[in-house]
């Protein structure tokens, strides 16, 4: 069997995170067949017919500051960058998600990629073992001693708005094998039959697995979808 429906490898987002429960809770929503949908006619609306790039290198670089790339677009798409926060506020309305995924959805949108990293700045819940939701500054090679005051500053303003948000967060059940479904449900969206991807895991693992539980394992993530 084949998925029948208009989605193509471009509506794909790459995910780049450093948890399961991440991985699940962007996916689930980047990969929501309506979620597409809307995208597609938000980016029709702004122009968005490629991923945003530094135009100076050619590239973004996600894991560092893409904000900074962000805030240039922004400057020079003022009245799209406003349509862009209002639209992004009503969708995780729309799919009842948390505030916390405004910069999953802008990433997915301008660059077709979301990385749960944002400057030196990672938000550790209660998936990372922490009882109360907690901040921590982890700095890079290239991490300069400024960027480790303002992270300090940003730290601080921090506190005071994560603690309601995140306190329910690490309780969600999470997918052990999420990322395989996620892989075997892109690859038969793109035309891929259950027997084929079967045959390519067995190749791949040296695993056999019955096509059977391929398909079920694609429908399992299907239902998971927002």
């Amino acid at each position: 069997m084949r998925i029948k429906n208009k989605f193509t490898l471009d509506d794909k987002v790459e995910i780049v995170v450093d948890s399961i429960y991440k991985f699940q809770e962007i996916a689930c929503l980047v990969d929501s067949p309506r979620f597409i949908s809307e995208v597609t006619l938000l980016k029709n609306e702004l122009g968005i017919n490629e991923p945003v790039v530094n135009l100076e290198t050619g590239f973004v670089d996600l894991f560092s500051h893409w904000e900074k790339i962000y805030n240039k677009w922004l400057t020079k798409n003022e009245t799209k960058g406003k349509r862009l926060e209002a639209w992004t506020k009503g969708i995780l309305r729309k799919f009842n998600c948390s505030i916390h995924l405004r910069e999953a959805v802008i990433q997915s949108i301008l660059f077709n990629m979301v990385v749960s990293y944002s400057g030196v700045i990672k938000i550790l819940d209660k998936n990372s073992k922490f009882s109360e939701p907690t901040i921590a500054i982890i700095p890079t090679p290239h991490t300069t001693y400024e960027e480790i005051k303002e992270a300090l500053r940003e730290a601080k303003k921090l506190m005071g708005s994560i603690s309601g948000a995140y306190k329910s967060e690490g309780l969600k059940d999470t997918t052990s094998n999420i990322k395989r479904y996620r892989d075997w449900y892109w690859k038969h969206v793109l035309g891929m039959t259950y027997r084929q991807i079967a045959n390519e895991w067995k190749e791949q693992t040296g695993m056999d697995i019955d096509y059977v539980d391929v398909g079920k394992d694609i429908d399992t993530y299907k239902k998971m979808l927002l």
